[in-house]
């Protein structure tokens, strides 16, 4: 590589720890740390909504799976963007005027604080599977790639850096590095597209050169489905989306901040699907996590290949820190005060959420090297956490009238337990993904369980 482009990959991973000590003051009560105070502008609040959710799956591992399958990921794109209408439309004012910490603060107004915690400890599961361990993953490999080192050094590395800051600043500094994130990456994506697309030879070199059949929805329905649930619906019962629509400044800003979001959202996509084409044409021999990287490196001119390593490094950066907060929010929140410690101090909180921060990036790393894939541990992990936890989230925010606390939890567990251990052992039943059959279980649970419990009891706002 370069020198010049170590150094701009070097100032930008160095750029992050600054804007995290600088909001260091901003962060110490609960409310600093966990929601930003409850006030995010508008600008803020897109920003840290597109960066984390634009993150290693959705860059380096997407643009693998579309070099792979084609148009594979559409109906996934598809239900994304109909999902995040549903939920600027139906959810967002509604969370910010819920005012709570994490997702699983719905299951305990609604269903109690056992249910908390089974949905905080899936909400954990999902955290660190989709955050620390997923985004070191990526960071792992793309900094192999940039430097040389083995993967697990990158990971370590950029994990630690990730912990610093997350560790000093709370949400503050996390939404302010992905506001800087959020531009590094959209630059980053839209050059790597475009130079990428022309040394394809454009839309007609890529038509010219691809397989016979590689645009056709030819298709692996399973797959489609797969992929589809685990990407798509857990948007619904994501801790980030309700910590950002817990931190807006106001319901304004919630519901018109997620509505635009869907803008700039579409755009990197479309570059994503544009290098995820490219790379197809001019890539061979390289496999999986390796060929957005790999892209980067052999179509791009010296300094952009440093600035685009860095729009990948802020997408994975911006998604891994967010998902690191929200776990260990979940443990401070909906295991630690309700279960351990019920008359906890705000200090205390957020020492304890602190030292959560740093487990949750520990883990992540360890699991990482484990389980060397983005796209598997995403889809464990969103098995884990849809399976259990969407159904019931889903009756307490959109059905009226008292609800069971066994329905809840009976769901929440078999459905999660169900469709991890299929996963688990490369199961399948009805020819359906383990996803699938973990919310369909956790649904027939809970209305079965809903119907025939005699105690109910009411949800408090």
């Amino acid at each position: 590589m370069h020198l010049l482009d170590s150094i701009i990959f070097y100032l930008y991973l160095a750029s992050n720890l600054f804007i995290g000590w600088y909001f260091t003051k901003r962060a110490r009560s609960a409310d600093e740390f966990i929601v930003a105070n409850r006030s995010l502008g508008l600008s803020v609040f897109i920003a840290t909504m597109v960066a984390t959710s634009v993150g290693g799956g959705t860059t380096i591992g997407y643009v693998g799976t579309i070099y792979q399958g084609g148009l594979l990921l559409v109906p996934s794109i598809l239900l994304f963007y109909v999902l995040q209408v549903i939920i600027a439309l139906a959810l967002a004012e509604r969370l910010r005027g819920f005012a709570g910490y994490t997702a699983p603060d719905v299951l305990g107004r609604t269903y109690g604080k056992w249910a908390q915690l089974v949905g905080g400890i899936e909400s954990m599961i999902y955290m660190l599977g989709t955050g620390p361990a997923l985004q070191a993953i990526a960071l792992g490999t793309l900094i192999r790639i940039f430097t040389g080192w083995p993967l697990a050094y990158g990971a370590i590395l950029a994990m630690a850096i990730i912990v610093i800051y997350t560790y000093a600043s709370g949400l503050w500094g996390v939404a302010m590095t992905d506001f800087m994130q959020f531009i590094v990456m959209a630059f980053g994506l839209a050059i790597c597209g475009i130079l990428a697309l022309g040394k394809a030879g454009g839309w007609a070199g890529i038509l010219a050169s691809v397989p016979s059949g590689y645009f056709d929805f030819k298709t692996n329905i399973k797959s489609m489905i797969e992929l589809a649930f685990a990407l798509s619906l857990p948007g619904l019962i994501d801790g980030n989306r309700y910590q950002r629509f817990y931190a807006a400044k106001d319901k304004r800003v919630a519901k018109a901040g997620y509505l635009l979001a869907i803008i700039p959202w579409h755009l990197m996509f479309s570059m994503i699907f544009v290098c995820g084409f490219a790379s197809r044409v001019l890539l061979t021999g390289v496999k999986g996590d390796a060929i957005f990287p790999t892209l980067v490196l052999q179509t791009l001119p010296i300094g952009l290949r440093g600035l685009v390593f860095a729009a990948l490094a802020a997408a994975i950066m911006s998604t891994a820190d967010s998902y690191t907060l929200v776990g260990a929010t979940n443990f401070t929140e909906d295991i630690y005060k309700p279960f351990i410690n019920p008359h906890a101090t705000d200090e205390e909180i957020v020492r304890v959420t602190k030292l959560s921060v740093v487990a949750q990036g520990a883990l992540g790393v360890i699991l990482a090297l484990c389980v060397p894939s983005i796209m598997g541990v995403w889809t464990l992990a969103s098995t884990a956490y849809v399976g259990g936890c969407f159904v019931p989230m889903m009756a307490a925010l959109f059905t009226k009238g008292q609800k069971s606390p066994a329905a809840a939890l009976s769901s929440m567990i078999l459905g999660g337990g169900i469709g991890v251990y299929l996963k688990l052992a490369n199961k399948s039943i009805l020819g359906q993904s383990p996803i699938v059959i973990g919310v369909l279980v956790s649904l027939i649970v809970y209305v079965v369980v809903q119907a025939a419990s005699p105690q109910k009891r009411e949800a408090i706002s």
